[in-house]
């Protein structure tokens, strides 16, 4: 899931419609700074909104991640074909509810974070997004560092997926407003059972304070 190709195809919706920002945000009922975040690639649409922008638009969810929208050039060209339209549109609709193709939101099994994310498989491409991460952890204290690291877990062993940016001279809630991770073609063997967690690892003077956030993984293997 490519979130500039994601940026992209939005602000190409929005000008295509000849909407500003705050436009766009109200046809969707968010707010304008949302909008902002999307096209600055700082942020992408959570499920509903995504699927709100498929139905709204008459665009199909592959195109919306693959960023192939074609620009309209003249409504008046969009009259005769938009029947056929209209039809491809309710067809990748029902696409999204077949056995496989999905969207479903990312959540953690720790009490002490609230993960926001999700998981898709299109076209039997699964992709996993973690947009943000809070923390009701008090902890005021700056780390010399701080890393994010996303791991799987097959039968107890353990093999890194993926790092977010380190953090230097941060508290710990700072920090965890610049984790993300998106993988694009994330591999998996349902039959082994595997897990997804992130951990967090802080140091101050060589003493490590490690955190592991569990993520639900159901419904990448839930039976289709």
């Amino acid at each position: 899931m490519n979130q500039d190709k994601i940026a992209n195809t939005i602000k190409e919706i929005r000008k295509n419609n000849n909407f500003t920002q705050r436009d766009l945000a109200n046809e969707l009922g968010v707010t304008y700074q949302a909008v902002s975040k999307w096209e600055n690639s700082k942020n992408i649409p959570d499920i509903e909104i995504l699927k709100l922008i498929c139905n709204k638009y008459k665009i199909d969810i592959n195109e919306l991640l693959d960023n192939k929208i074609e620009k309209k050039k003249n409504k008046l060209l969009i009259i005769i074909p938009i029947i056929l339209i209209s039809i491809i549109a309710i067809a990748s609709l029902i696409l999204l509810t077949k056995d496989n193709n999905y969207f479903k939101k990312t959540t953690s099994t720790n009490s002490k974070f609230i993960v926001d994310g999700s998981i898709a498989n299109i076209n039997n491409k699964t992709y996993i997004n973690i947009t943000s991460i809070t923390s009701n952890i008090i902890d005021e204290k700056k780390y010399e560092t701080i890393k994010a690291t996303l791991y799987e877990n097959y039968n107890d062993t353990n093999t890194k997926i993926a790092e977010s940016e380190n953090g230097k001279d941060i508290t710990l809630n700072d920090y965890l407003k610049i984790v993300k991770f998106n993988i694009d073609d994330y591999k998996t063997n349902c039959k082994n059972e595997p897990k997804l967690y992130i951990e967090i690892q802080a140091t101050n003077n060589g003493i490590i304070t490690a955190y592991k956030i569990d993520l639900n993984l159901d419904e990448v293997c839930e039976t289709k």
